[in-house]
Order: C-alpha cells, then sequence, then structure tokens
C-alpha cells in the first residue's frame, strides 16, 4: 500500500559551519556548508502518544505494544536475512566489514568484522525532501548554549542587583490569581 504526504512538510533547521572541501585531505580549500541541526530524539512512547493525538482509536499502550512488537519483528526479520521495507520511508538491510581472501576456499565467516545497519530512502520520500522541503536558518548548536548562557548571567545579574521583578517578569509568584 503506497501512502502519501499530503501535509505540508516542516521546516527542517541548518545552520553555517567551515570545513574541508576534501576532508581526506588536510590541506583542502575550507568552504562554508549546511548541517543540520536536530532536534530531540523522539522514542517510542513519545511517538505512539503523537500517533494518538492524530486522533488513534488505539490507546497510547496499545499503540506502543504495536511498535514494540514491530521492532522485535524487524530484528527477527533483519537476523533472518531479510530486507525490511517501511513503505513510505525506507528500506532497512544491512551490510559487512571483513577482511579479504586470496580464494573463496579459505575464507569462513570468522572474517566478518562488522556487521553494518543501512537504510535507503524511499524514493518518493527523497523526492518530497529534496524538492519540497524548506529549510530555516538557525543558531548552531554552540551560538544557542552561547545564548543561554548570557541570558542566566544576565536574569542573575539582575537578581543579584536587586532591580529585577523576581524573574518571571509576571509580576509577584506569590500573587496567584485562579
Amino acid at each position: 500500500m503506497k501512502r502519501t504526504t499530503s501535509k505540508t512538510i516542516g521546516m527542517i533547521p541548518y545552520s553555517l559551519a567551515l570545513r574541508q572541501s576534501n576532508p581526506s585531505d588536510k590541506n583542502s580549500e575550507k568552504k562554508i556548508y549546511p548541517v543540520p541541526q536536530r532536534g530531540e530524539t523522539v522514542c517510542l512512547s513519545q511517538l505512539a502518544h503523537h500517533i494518538k493525538e492524530h486522533g488513534s482509536t488505539f490507546s497510547e499502550g496499545s499503540i506502543i505494544g504495536i511498535l514494540t512488537d514491530m521492532v522485535d519483528c524487524m530484528k527477527e526479520q533483519l537476523l533472518l536475512g531479510n530486507f525490511v521495507n517501511l513503505d513510505g520511508l525506507m528500506r532497512i538491510f544491512y551490510t559487512f566489514r571483513a577482511k579479504g581472501c586470496d580464494d573463496a576456499e579459505s575464507f569462513d565467516s570468522s572474517m566478518i568484522e562488522k556487521v553494518n545497519l543501512r537504510a535507503d530512502i524511499d524514493d518518493e520520500f527523497e523526492e518530497l525532501l529534496n524538492q519540497k522541503a524548506k529549510f530555516v536558518y538557525v543558531a548552531s548548536r554552540e551560538e544557542q548554549a552561547l545564548a543561554r548562557k548570557k541570558e542566566k548571567q544576565a536574569l542573575n545579574a539582575e537578581i543579584g542587583s536587586g532591580s529585577g521583578s523576581g524573574g518571571s517578569g509576571w509580576g509577584d509568584p506569590g500573587d496567584i490569581t485562579e
């Protein structure tokens, strides 16, 4: 079943960074490149809550159970050597890092050093990201952290000087009206 996203895609945040134009050559010219500014990581329970907010008739607990079972079944399928296709999102598979050998007779599975999990993005979703996505420039994580630190220092200085209103600007915290 093919599903398409009809909603407007969100704004993808990015900042800019100075990087080598050829990462393997430390003497290569430096250029400005965009860097994705990722938000929080959404866990299964948060995803279940989000699905519920979209009007699901299932409870959050049922959704969490279904998602947990899905993850377990995906692991099982991958361990059986199958690809897992999450229609409309990605196809999940694995590759190997292994020592090479001169002839097939001398190869044995102990030469497999690592299994790498990989994903190929769904063609329609990739098109959506690459042709319809909107981007918004934001401060880098370092700049955001510096701004938060300066704001806290300014608030502490205001409290220390006695000129502050108690911090929030919403009046005396004791003046709560219902």
